[in-house]
C-alpha cells in the first residue's frame, strides 16, 4: 500500500508505477543498509490502468487542495486524480468548550462536546468520495491565524484553570509568533491524563467504526500532538532531561532533550487511543522512540483492527525515519536495540503517511522532489 502527506501540500504517488520499475530493476543490488528487504515484482508496463485505491497517492492535507496545482504559481498544469482521502487537525479547545464540573454527572456526549466540526468535515467528504484521516491536539506553537488575548491555547479554559495542567511560557521575542504566551500542558499531570483520555473515549464512542473515518493519528502528546516538545528547548528555555539522566527521569533514554513525558504517562495515552479506536486504522509520528515502541508491541496489534501505521513529517526534506532510528551517533543505533528493525519492518506492512513543506532554502526543487523520490521508494512510503 502506498500513502503519503504535507505540511504545506499533501504527497505524491503518482510515480507509483516508477517506483516499482525502479524497485524491480534494481533488487539484485539493493544496499545492504535499507531498511526494507526488498522482493521480486513483476515490472508494471507504464501503459497499465491505474487500480483505484484508498491510502495512496496523495490527498487533501489539513482539507486543502492538492499540490503542487492547489497552488496559484502551478495551476496551468492539469489537475491531479480526484483524491480518495482527506485529513483535519483539531483542537481539544474547539471539542470541549464547556466545562463537565458544570453538567449533570449523565450528561450525554453531545452535551460534554462539540463534534461539529468533525461531523460537517465527515459529511462534506462522504459527498466526494472521500475518508478523513483525525489528529487532535493539546498544543501546537505556532502557526494560528490570531492568538486572543495575545495567547497560544489549544487547552479548554476550564482545563487550563485546573491546578497542574498547564504550564504559561512568556512568549519569544521572535519566531512565528512573538511574544505571545504559550500554554503548555502537563503531559505528565493525572489530571490532564485523565481529562484527556475521557475526550478519546468520546471521540471513539461517537467516530470508531465509521467508515468516513480511515485512519486515527495517536494524539495527546508534543507539539501538533506529534511525539516531541523540541520548541519547548528551542524557544522557551524548558529543555528535556539531560541524556545522562533522561532513563532516571522519563524511563527511557532520550538523546535529544526534546521530550519530556515519562513511560507512565506513555502508557495512559497508549491505552486510551487504543481503546478508544480498536475498530479504526491508527498511525503514529515515531519522534518518542518508547511511544513507537508500545504501539508496535504485539498486545497492542492484538487489539487493533490493523498494526499502528507510520505518520512522517517533511517528505523530501526528512527522512521517515526519526533521528533516533536512523543516525550513526544515536544511541538507539549504537546499542543495536531491536525496536529500530521493529520500526523498518512496519514500514512494510502498514501505512506510512507523509506530507509536503516548503521548499527548504538553499534546496533546488530537483534536489527536494529526488530525495522524495528516493525516500518513497526506499521507506516503502
Amino acid at each position: 500500500m502506498v500513502r503519503t502527506i504535507k505540511k504545506k501540500a499533501r504527497v505524491l504517488l503518482a510515480c507509483a508505477a516508477c517506483v516499482v520499475l525502479v524497485v524491480a530493476a534494481c533488487r539484485s543490488s539493493h544496499e545492504a543498509t535499507s531498511p526494507l528487504t526488498a522482493m521480486a515484482s513483476p515490472a508494471i508496463p507504464a501503459a497499465a490502468q491505474e487500480i483505484p485505491n484508498p491510502l495512496r497517492g496523495q490527498y487533501e492535507d489539513l482539507l486543502q487542495p492538492l499540490f503542487p496545482q492547489g497552488q496559484p504559481t502551478q495551476q496551468r498544469y492539469p489537475a491531479w486524480p480526484a483524491s480518495y482521502d482527506a485529513s483535519l487537525r483539531v483542537s481539544w479547545r474547539q471539542l470541549q468548550p464547556t466545562d463537565p464540573a458544570t453538567l449533570p454527572p449523565d450528561a450525554p456526549d453531545d452535551r460534554k462536546y462539540d463534534f461539529s466540526v468533525i461531523d460537517d468535515t465527515l459529511t462534506k467528504l462522504a459527498e466526494r468520495g472521500m475518508r478523513l484521516t483525525l489528529r487532535i491536539y493539546a498544543y501546537n506553537s505556532c502557526c494560528n491565524a490570531s492568538y486572543p488575548n495575545n495567547t497560544n491555547l489549544a487547552i479548554p479554559d476550564w482545563e487550563r484553570a485546573r491546578p497542574g495542567t498547564s504550564r504559561s511560557y512568556p512568549g519569544p521575542s521572535s519566531g512565528p509568533a512573538p511574544g505571545v504566551t504559550q500554554v503548555v500542558p502537563n503531559f505528565n499531570d493525572p489530571t490532564y491524563l485523565d481529562d484527556f483520555s475521557q475526550l478519546l473515549a468520546a471521540l471513539g464512542r461517537r467516530y470508531d467504526g465509521d467508515e468516513r473515518l480511515s485512519v486515527f493519528e495517536f494524539s495527546g502528546y508534543g507539539d501538533f500532538s506529534e511525539n516531541h516538545v523540541a520548541y519547548l528547548r528551542d524557544a522557551l528555555g524548558a529543555p528535556g532531561p539531560a541524556p545522562e539522566e533522561s532513563t532516571a527521569a522519563l524511563g527511557y533514554y532520550s538523546q535529544f532533550r526534546d521530550q519530556n513525558i515519562t513511560t507512565a504517562s506513555i502508557r495512559r495515552l497508549v491505552s486510551a487511543n487504543v481503546d478508544a479506536f480498536p475498530h479504526t486504522q491508527l498511525v503514529v509520528t515515531p519522534n518518542n522512540p518508547e511511544i513507537v515502541r508500545e504501539l508496535l508491541a504485539d498486545d497492542v496489534t492484538k487489539r487493533s483492527v490493523a498494526p499502528v501505521g507510520i505518520r512522517s513529517d517533511c517528505l523530501g526534506v526528512y527522512s521517515p525515519l526519526p533521528t533516533w532510528a536512523e543516525t550513526n551517533t544515536s544511541h538507539y543505533v549504537q546499542t543495536r536495540d531491536p525496536l529500530i528493525a521493529a520500526l523498518r519492518q512496519r514500514l512494510a506492512v502498514a501505512p506510512v503517511i507523509t506530507e509536503w513543506c516548503e521548499l527548504p532554502s538553499g534546496t533546488t526543487a530537483q534536489d527536494y522532489y529526488q530525495k522524495g523520490l528516493h525516500d518513497v521508494i526506499r521507506y516503502h512510503v
